[in-house]
């Protein structure tokens, strides 16, 4: 209704101007027709008189003249008529006419020369005091108002009457389906019974629920579709990852088997003595534990499972993404580090969460082709995600390595998939990739930084749980 309100408003304004500028108009119109009738009346009234005098004159001489103007003075209480018989000489007979207002009041005046048979005669002299051009055009004015009020309300009775049911509760209809659909709910329709402008907005607010509710499908469809191609990307590169540590978990089952070979060939021939049955059978045991506690964890990371978000410590994460790639640091002469400076907590996937740092760790492997030390570093603090945006609290597990650093033009480009910096057949260019999706999904990022011959830092930057 704010738009309707602003419409009477300025309708309620523009009929008031036009109508008191009509009134104005008209009441000094009205004014100067007051004059302009006074006069043409005492201009009449003095032609009357002067026959008058002239008849009383010839029957009844000059005491017939004053007993006829003292009638009419009785009579006419609103003039003023006076005969002056020594003013007529050398007159025009056309009577002429004064006004008046130097005493205040405003007089009109009409001097008639008269002149009887015997070559006599005077001036008779009509007044009559009229109120001031002022004053006659407030009294109109005051009577133009009153009329002019009149119209007004009628005016915005109507205006607010048909405004309402033609403007106002249609545009009211129009507000509450817009906001509808601003909140999600494309199903109701407007019903559009005229082909006015609301008529035809109507028409449109319907057209866009139809297309919206088309384009909420096919954007559904779509997120479907990308959800699962991002889970089929992910347990690819999982299996990447498998891949990789499986040469080196090959390499590391060999002297578990050799000792079970060796043992088990002894205990056949023969060749144990009984007080060293029972130790080699716990050599036995302890070596089967562990291939089996390797194989475990590896066929765990390659599962594909349905990711659950639960709260998870970050320190957790480390030691385990550690303890997998165990072996395959051992293999490229790497270290592992894992330096917790407190304790932290955030919601997440586990699985997911042990990949993304995998990726980081892999590629900071793969980057010291001497090996050295890869160490990992957990802690929180508050940081925001680009400069000036609001800082959140996160919890941050950071991979430093000791390889040769990355380019800034290459820096700025790590995060684009299929983009790798590895010679041909290292990298596939989805890891970091991956590991920024996973993180994104949790509200969090990864921030890389990296300097030529100082090495790289990729920290896994995670809202905390609270």
């Amino acid at each position: 209704m704010k738009v309707f309100a602003k419409f009477l408003f300025w309708f309620l304004l523009a009929s008031t101007l036009c109508f008191g500028a009509t009134a104005y108009l008209s009441a000094r119109r009205e004014a100067s027709d007051v004059e302009a009738n006074v006069k043409n009346d005492i201009t009449a009234l003095g032609e009357g008189l002067r026959e008058g005098l002239g008849a009383e004159w010839s029957l009844h001489g000059e005491p017939g003249v004053a007993t006829f103007l003292n009638s009419v003075n009785a009579k006419r209480s609103d003039v003023d008529i006076t005969w002056d018989r020594s003013a007529s000489a050398g007159m025009s007979a056309a009577p002429s006419t004064t006004i008046d207002d130097s005493s205040g009041a405003r007089t009109v005046r009409v001097v008639i020369p008269v002149s009887f048979p015997n070559g006599t005669g005077g001036t008779l002299v009509v007044a009559r005091t009229v109120a001031s051009q002022g004053a006659l055009l407030k009294a109109e004015l005051l009577d133009e108002l009153w009329v002019m009020g009149a119209l007004f309300a009628v005016s915005a009775m109507l205006a607010v009457g048909l405004g309402g049911a033609l403007i106002g509760r249609r545009l009211d209809q129009v507000v509450e389906q817009a906001r509808r659909i601003g909140e999600g709910d494309f199903s109701a329709r407007l019903v559009v019974t005229s082909s006015d402008e609301i008529g035809a907005l109507n028409r449109e607010l319907n057209s866009m629920a139809d297309r919206l509710v088309q384009t909420k499908s096919r954007l559904d469809a779509e997120a479907t579709a990308r959800v699962e191609t991002l889970e089929q990307l992910r347990h690819l590169d999982r299996l990447r990852t498998v891949g990789t540590l499986a040469s080196s978990l090959a390499h590391e089952l060999g002297t578990p088997l050799n000792v079970l070979l060796i043992r088990g060939q002894a205990l056949s021939a023969g060749d144990v003595a009984p007080e060293e049955v029972t130790e080699t059978g716990v050599l036995i045991v302890s070596q089967v534990a562990k291939m089996s506690k390797m194989v475990r964890q590896l066929l765990d990371f390659s599962r594909q499972k349905q990711d659950r978000k639960s709260q998870v410590s970050l320190a957790e994460i480390a030691r385990s993404a550690a303890l997998l790639l165990s072996s395959l640091a051992k293999k490229n002469n790497v270290v592992i580090e894992v330096d917790v400076e407190e304790a932290v907590s955030v919601t997440g996937s586990p699985e997911q969460l042990e990949q993304a740092l995998s990726n980081l760790m892999l590629n900071g492997m793969q980057a010291m082709t001497n090996g050295g030390e890869l160490r990992l570093s957990v802690r929180s603090a508050m940081r925001s995600k680009k400069p000036g945006s609001p800082q959140l609290l996160v919890g941050i597990i950071e991979v430093r390595d000791q390889g040769p650093g990355i380019a800034a033009d290459d820096l700025s480009r790590i995060f684009e998939p299929f983009y790798t910096t590895k010679p041909a057949g290292l990298g596939t260019g989805l890891g970091l990739s991956v590991a920024s999706g996973i993180v994104e999904e949790l509200g969090g990022w990864v921030h890389a930084e990296s300097e030529i011959g100082r090495g790289s830092a990729f920290a896994l930057h995670i809202p905390r749980a609270m």
